[in-house]
Formats: C-alpha cells, sequence, structure tokens
C-alpha cells in the first residue's frame, strides 16, 4: 500500500496534458488551481516530477511536525 503522500500528490498534481499545442500541468497551491504551460512534453515531465517532489516533502514534513511521523 503507498504512503500518504502518494494519495497527497495525487489529489493535488496533474499528469501532463496536450493543449492548444502546449503540455500543461496543472497544480494546487494555497488552496487554488493553477496551471504551468510549457513548449515540451520533456520539461512538462521535468516540472511534474518537481511539483510531486516538493508535494511529498510538504506532506512529510506536515507529519513530522504534528508527530505522526519520525
Amino acid at each position: 500500500m503507498p504512503d500518504g503522500s502518494v494519495l497527497y500528490c495525487f489529489q493535488n498534481l496533474y499528469e501532463p496534458q496536450e493543449e492548444n499545442g502546449m503540455w500543461v500541468v496543472h497544480y494546487k497551491q494555497n488552496d487554488k488551481w493553477q496551471s504551468e504551460a510549457c513548449m515540451t512534453r520533456e520539461s512538462a515531465v521535468a516540472f511534474y516530477q518537481k511539483k510531486t517532489r516538493e508535494l511529498r516533502s510538504f506532506y512529510n514534513r506536515f507529519l513530522r511536525e504534528l508527530g505522526a511521523k519520525k
């Protein structure tokens, strides 16, 4: 079973999608949905992976501060 950070990323980040010739990544930040448009699929995937790491780090840090995870 995956840890909670994977589910958190799944709820707050969409994989890159092609829209009007651009690759777009939709993500939730500060309770608002935002988008990042990239010219190539590779740069969109790199941005997606970067946001995934950021969200997982945020989630795990949040649990550590609550004392739920060591």
